[in-house]
C-alpha cells in the first residue's frame, strides 16, 4: 500500500493498493490455467531425472 495522503488538502492526496484484483481471482484462476496448461503448454524439463520424478 502506499498512502499518499500527507498533503494540505486531503482532496489532493491517493491510496493506492496493489493486489486486490488478484484476491478476488483467486478462486477462479486455477482451473482456466490448468486448462490452458494442457491444451498450449509444453513440459520444458528434459532428462531421466525428470522423467522418473513426473
Amino acid at each position: 500500500m502506499i498512502d499518499a495522503q500527507s498533503t494540505p488538502q486531503l482532496v489532493d492526496g491517493m491510496v493506492i493498493e496493489d493486489g486486490t484484483i488478484y484476491g478476488a481471482l483467486v478462486g477462479f484462476l486455477p482451473m482456466p490455467m490448468a486448462a490452458a496448461s494442457a491444451l498450449i503448454g509444453h513440459d520444458a524439463d528434459t532428462g531421466i531425472g525428470d522423467c522418473i520424478r513426473e
